[in-house]
Protein backbone atom coordinates (compact mmCIF):
# COMPACT_ATOMS: atom_id res chain seq x y z
CA UNK A 1 0.00 0.00 0.00
CA UNK A 2 1.60 3.27 -0.86
CA UNK A 3 0.62 6.98 0.38
CA UNK A 4 -2.39 8.83 1.07
CA UNK A 5 -4.53 9.25 -2.56
CA UNK A 6 -2.10 6.97 -4.06
CA UNK A 7 -3.04 3.91 -6.26
CA UNK A 8 -1.15 0.64 -6.66
CA UNK A 9 -1.43 -1.81 -8.76
CA UNK A 10 0.33 -5.50 -8.13
CA UNK A 11 0.17 -8.87 -10.23
CA UNK A 12 1.53 -12.30 -9.79
CA UNK A 13 1.98 -15.31 -11.93
CA UNK A 14 2.81 -18.94 -11.23
CA UNK A 15 2.10 -22.38 -12.53
CA UNK A 16 -1.72 -22.55 -10.46
CA UNK A 17 -2.66 -18.80 -10.16
CA UNK A 18 -2.66 -15.01 -11.71
CA UNK A 19 -3.57 -12.72 -9.46
CA UNK A 20 -4.57 -8.94 -9.76
CA UNK A 21 -4.97 -6.22 -6.98
CA UNK A 22 -5.51 -2.48 -7.85
CA UNK A 23 -6.50 -0.50 -4.54
CA UNK A 24 -6.45 3.07 -3.83
CA UNK A 25 -5.24 4.30 -0.53
CA UNK A 26 -7.91 6.39 1.25
CA UNK A 27 -5.32 7.01 3.97
CA UNK A 28 -1.65 6.45 5.34
CA UNK A 29 -3.02 2.73 6.50
CA UNK A 30 -6.33 2.06 4.94
CA UNK A 31 -7.13 1.35 1.19
CA UNK A 32 -9.83 0.22 -0.92
CA UNK A 33 -9.53 -2.16 -3.97
CA UNK A 34 -10.24 -4.49 -6.37
CA UNK A 35 -8.86 -8.06 -6.74
CA UNK A 36 -8.95 -10.97 -9.65
CA UNK A 37 -7.34 -14.60 -8.70
CA UNK A 38 -7.45 -16.80 -11.19
CA UNK A 39 -6.55 -20.52 -9.57
CA UNK A 40 -5.65 -24.35 -11.18
CA UNK A 41 -7.58 -26.10 -8.87
CA UNK A 42 -6.85 -30.06 -8.41
CA UNK A 43 -9.32 -32.14 -9.99
CA UNK A 44 -11.63 -29.14 -11.04
CA UNK A 45 -12.02 -26.61 -14.11
CA UNK A 46 -9.77 -23.82 -13.21
CA UNK A 47 -11.72 -20.78 -11.12
CA UNK A 48 -11.87 -17.14 -11.40
CA UNK A 49 -12.27 -14.82 -7.88
CA UNK A 50 -13.49 -11.70 -8.22
CA UNK A 51 -13.52 -9.60 -5.51
CA UNK A 52 -13.60 -5.61 -3.67
CA UNK A 53 -10.84 -5.70 -1.00
CA UNK A 54 -10.14 -3.76 1.94
CA UNK A 55 -6.18 -3.07 3.57
CA UNK A 56 -5.32 -1.63 6.70
CA UNK A 57 -2.24 -1.32 8.62
CA UNK A 58 -2.71 -1.80 12.61
CA UNK A 59 0.82 -1.22 13.63
CA UNK A 60 4.04 -0.13 11.94
CA UNK A 61 6.94 0.39 14.08
CA UNK A 62 10.17 2.59 13.09
CA UNK A 63 12.71 2.36 13.87
CA UNK A 64 16.44 4.35 13.13
CA UNK A 65 17.55 1.70 10.83
CA UNK A 66 14.23 -0.81 10.69
CA UNK A 67 10.57 -0.87 9.84
CA UNK A 68 8.24 -3.33 11.03
CA UNK A 69 4.21 -3.73 10.09
CA UNK A 70 1.35 -5.49 10.65
CA UNK A 71 -1.40 -5.59 8.06
CA UNK A 72 -4.97 -6.62 7.74
CA UNK A 73 -6.42 -7.58 4.93
CA UNK A 74 -9.90 -8.96 3.67
CA UNK A 75 -12.01 -9.44 0.77
CA UNK A 76 -16.02 -10.42 -0.24
CA UNK A 77 -16.59 -11.88 -3.74
CA UNK A 78 -17.34 -14.47 -6.09
CA UNK A 79 -15.55 -17.36 -7.02
CA UNK A 80 -16.88 -19.18 -9.88
CA UNK A 81 -15.48 -22.49 -12.14
CA UNK A 82 -14.76 -20.51 -15.71
CA UNK A 83 -16.18 -23.50 -17.39
CA UNK A 84 -20.06 -23.05 -15.62
CA UNK A 85 -21.06 -19.58 -14.67
CA UNK A 86 -23.54 -21.52 -12.69
CA UNK A 87 -20.86 -23.34 -10.53
CA UNK A 88 -20.06 -20.43 -8.35
CA UNK A 89 -20.07 -19.66 -4.31
CA UNK A 90 -19.99 -16.20 -2.54
CA UNK A 91 -16.41 -16.26 -0.91
CA UNK A 92 -14.75 -13.98 1.89
CA UNK A 93 -10.79 -13.97 2.86
CA UNK A 94 -9.37 -12.15 5.65
CA UNK A 95 -5.87 -12.54 6.09
CA UNK A 96 -3.11 -10.88 8.05
CA UNK A 97 0.68 -10.39 7.13
CA UNK A 98 3.38 -9.43 9.69
CA UNK A 99 6.70 -7.91 7.89
CA UNK A 100 10.31 -6.77 9.11
CA UNK A 101 12.87 -5.26 7.08
CA UNK A 102 15.92 -2.64 7.28
CA UNK A 103 17.88 -1.85 4.00
CA UNK A 104 19.63 -4.98 4.10
CA UNK A 105 17.30 -7.74 5.17
CA UNK A 106 13.39 -8.53 4.81
CA UNK A 107 11.48 -11.34 6.39
CA UNK A 108 7.56 -11.81 6.07
CA UNK A 109 5.11 -13.86 7.56
CA UNK A 110 1.61 -13.72 5.20
CA UNK A 111 -1.95 -15.89 5.93
CA UNK A 112 -5.11 -15.19 3.77
CA UNK A 113 -8.28 -17.69 3.93
CA UNK A 114 -10.48 -17.85 0.87
CA UNK A 115 -13.84 -19.46 2.22
CA UNK A 116 -16.98 -19.87 0.92
CA UNK A 117 -19.62 -23.09 -0.03
CA UNK A 118 -17.08 -26.10 -0.20
CA UNK A 119 -14.47 -23.61 -0.59
CA UNK A 120 -10.98 -23.73 1.59
CA UNK A 121 -7.96 -22.22 -0.75
CA UNK A 122 -6.02 -20.69 2.38
CA UNK A 123 -2.51 -19.55 1.52
CA UNK A 124 0.17 -19.83 3.87
CA UNK A 125 4.07 -17.79 2.81
CA UNK A 126 6.65 -16.88 4.62
CA UNK A 127 9.44 -15.20 2.96
CA UNK A 128 13.09 -14.26 3.85
CA UNK A 129 15.97 -12.38 2.13
CA UNK A 130 18.96 -9.53 1.94
CA UNK A 131 20.19 -7.24 -0.01
CA UNK A 132 23.36 -7.54 -2.12
CA UNK A 133 24.39 -3.89 -0.92
CA UNK A 134 22.50 -0.57 0.17
CA UNK A 135 21.66 2.22 -2.62
CA UNK A 136 19.67 5.54 -3.09
CA UNK A 137 16.16 6.06 -3.87
CA UNK A 138 16.69 6.89 -7.85
CA UNK A 139 18.64 3.03 -7.86
CA UNK A 140 17.83 -0.30 -8.17
CA UNK A 141 18.10 -2.30 -5.76
CA UNK A 142 18.90 -5.89 -6.01
CA UNK A 143 17.36 -8.57 -3.30
CA UNK A 144 17.77 -12.40 -2.71
CA UNK A 145 14.38 -13.62 -1.17
CA UNK A 146 13.97 -17.35 -0.17
CA UNK A 147 9.89 -17.79 -0.79
CA UNK A 148 7.84 -21.01 1.15
CA UNK A 149 4.09 -20.52 -0.36
CA UNK A 150 1.73 -23.15 0.26
CA UNK A 151 -2.28 -22.94 -1.20
CA UNK A 152 -5.03 -25.20 -0.33
CA UNK A 153 -5.77 -27.52 -3.43
CA UNK A 154 -3.74 -25.95 -6.17
CA UNK A 155 -1.49 -28.68 -8.59
CA UNK A 156 1.15 -28.23 -6.49
CA UNK A 157 0.38 -27.31 -2.80
CA UNK A 158 4.15 -26.34 -1.79
CA UNK A 159 6.35 -23.99 -3.20
CA UNK A 160 10.01 -23.28 -2.58
CA UNK A 161 11.07 -20.31 -4.63
CA UNK A 162 14.09 -18.62 -5.17
CA UNK A 163 13.96 -14.93 -6.43
CA UNK A 164 15.44 -11.46 -7.55
CA UNK A 165 13.71 -8.91 -6.54
CA UNK A 166 14.18 -5.38 -8.39
CA UNK A 167 12.94 -1.78 -6.46
CA UNK A 168 13.29 1.12 -7.92
CA UNK A 169 11.54 3.82 -6.64
CA UNK A 170 7.82 3.24 -6.87
CA UNK A 171 8.54 -0.22 -9.29
CA UNK A 172 8.79 -3.66 -7.52
CA UNK A 173 9.82 -7.00 -9.51
CA UNK A 174 10.27 -10.10 -8.73
CA UNK A 175 11.68 -13.19 -10.64
CA UNK A 176 11.81 -16.67 -9.41
CA UNK A 177 11.80 -20.41 -10.07
CA UNK A 178 9.75 -23.10 -7.94
CA UNK A 179 11.33 -26.31 -7.29
CA UNK A 180 9.82 -28.15 -10.94
CA UNK A 181 11.70 -24.92 -12.60
CA UNK A 182 8.24 -23.27 -13.25
CA UNK A 183 8.79 -18.97 -13.40
CA UNK A 184 6.76 -16.99 -10.67
CA UNK A 185 6.54 -13.31 -11.81
CA UNK A 186 5.31 -10.18 -9.52
CA UNK A 187 5.18 -6.64 -10.72
CA UNK A 188 4.18 -3.89 -8.37
CA UNK A 189 3.88 -0.14 -9.61
CA UNK A 190 2.78 2.97 -7.31
CA UNK A 191 0.93 6.26 -8.71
Amino acid sequence: MGYKNSTMMMGSINDSQITTDVNYALTSSSALGVRLLYVDIDNQSPQLLKEASFTHRLIRANEPNSQSNLWFFGGIGNLASTDSASESTTTYSPGFQLDYETRRIYMSIYNRMLRGKHVNYDVARIKGGFSFYKTGYNRTQPWFIMEISHMNGVKETTQFVPTLRLINKNLYVELGINQKAKPNIGLMYLF
